[in-house]
C-alpha cells in the first residue's frame, strides 16, 4: 500500500516502523517528534509509541490543523451562544414632558399627526430656551421619525408667547 510509505529518519539503517505507526494510514497516528531531530533518529526505534512513517513537518502541520479546528469550534460556539441578558431593572420609560418640558409633548405624536386630523404639510416651531443641543437633536430626530407630515421644523430662541407684552 503506497499510502503507508516509509519516511525514514536521517539514518535509515537504524530506524524501522514503530508500533505507533499502526494508525498511520488512517490519519489518527501521532508523529514522532524525535525521529528527525538527531542524526540517529528516535532512540526508542520499533518500541516508540509515535509514528515513524510521517514525513518531516507532519507534527507541526497536525498541531496547526488542530489549533485551526479549535478556533473554528470556538467561533461557532460564540455564534450559537445566546446573547447575555442585562441584569437589573429595565431603564425607566422616556417621559417627554419631564425630559424636554411641556412645550415638547406635542412633538411626540402617537401614532402620527395625520391620525388626529393635522394638515398634510405642517410646520413645527420648537422653542429652544435653555435646552442643550443633544436634547434638541433628539427632539428633531424624534419628530422626523414619527411624523413624516412635518414639512419644516423651526427652532427659535424666542417665540411671540415668550413676550410678556403679547401674553
Amino acid at each position: 500500500d503506497n499510502s503507508l510509505a516509509f519516511h525514514p529518519g536521517p539514518n535509515p539503517s537504524r530506524q524501522s516502523v514503530s508500533k505507533g505507526s499502526v494508525d498511520h494510514g488512517s490519519g489518527a497516528c501521532r508523529p514522532c517528534a524525535w525521529l528527525y531531530k538527531s542524526r540517529n533518529g528516535c532512540r526508542h526505534g520499533e518500541k516508540c509509541d509515535y509514528c515513524h512513517m510521517c514525513p518531516p513537518g507532519e507534527l507541526k502541520r497536525k498541531k496547526r490543523d488542530k489549533l485551526a479546528r479549535r478556533a473554528e469550534e470556538m467561533r461557532q460556539q460564540r455564534l450559537q451562544a445566546p446573547l447575555p441578558r442585562l441584569s437589573g431593572p429595565p431603564p425607566p420609560p422616556f417621559d417627554a414632558d419631564a425630559t424636554l418640558g411641556p412645550e415638547f409633548s406635542a412633538a411626540f405624536c402617537t401614532p402620527t399627526l395625520a391620525a388626529i386630523g393635522a394638515p398634510a404639510a405642517l410646520d413645527v416651531v420648537i422653542p429652544v430656551h435653555d435646552k442643550d443641543t443633544a436634547t434638541l437633536a433628539l427632539t428633531v430626530r424624534s419628530l422626523r421619525n414619527c411624523c413624516p407630515e412635518v414639512r419644516r421644523i423651526l427652532v427659535v430662541s424666542r417665540t411671540p408667547w415668550d413676550d410678556p407684552a403679547v401674553a
